[in-house]
């Protein structure tokens, strides 16, 4: 049953050093609306869901201090600032959530270290830059959401190549919906035709 939750994180929540899962979503709740730091303590924790729960300000290099994390959702936040490097420690990590917020900067490279994520889902921020070329280590990937950025070409071939394989099922940019709006297959195959062009 959903509860209606308001106020703030309490700081004693740093003392349940066992806890191994967080999740509040659709709450109205605010810490000088800042993510707040007792979170960063939680060093079993393997689920922190955050999901429209109105926190603002950046998201603090802390957060590699989760390693065991498998699934982090801070969709539906007013986030801002660049996305940590500090997230390619969190080497358990399976599913990575941080859609319709208002990072900036570029993907940093270090996720291509986070070798069991299977899902990135970043869409909806203003992101700029290139795909990084070190997301190809990430074999497990089936799904990138990268949408509603402000991205720009290429894609890195192997990605290209395991979309078109269907290794990769889901593969969304923007810049790719020149081509078919839902997905970036169709222009991975146009730029793999590029390319043997110009062989």
């Amino acid at each position: 049953r959903a509860l209606e939750i308001t106020g703030s994180i309490p700081t004693e929540l740093a003392l349940l050093s066992n806890l191994e899962q967080l999740v509040v979503s659709f709450a109205s709740i605010a810490q000088s609306g800042s993510l707040p730091s007792a979170l960063w303590s939680l060093t079993n924790l393997e689920v922190l869901g955050l999901l429209s729960v109105g926190f603002n300000g950046i998201l603090p290099s802390d957060v590699g201090n989760l390693t065991k994390l498998r699934v982090l959702e801070m969709g539906e936040n007013d986030l801002t600032g660049p996305l940590p490097t500090e997230l390619g420690l969190l080497n358990n990590m399976e599913s990575l959530s941080l859609s319709l917020n208002f990072f900036t900067g570029t993907i940093p490279s270090e996720l291509g270290l986070v070798s069991p994520l299977d899902d990135l889902s970043i869409q909806f921020n203003r992101l700029t830059g290139t795909i990084p070329t070190h997301l190809i280590r990430l074999t497990n990937l089936r799904s990138i959401r990268l949408d509603k950025n402000w991205l720009t070409p290429p894609i890195p071939p192997e990605l290209c190549s395991r979309r078109i394989a269907g290794v990769i099922e889901i593969l969304t940019i923007d810049f790719c919906h020149r081509y078919s709006y839902a997905d970036c297959i169709s222009f991975c195959i146009q730029q793999q035709q590029n390319q043997t062009k110009h062989l």
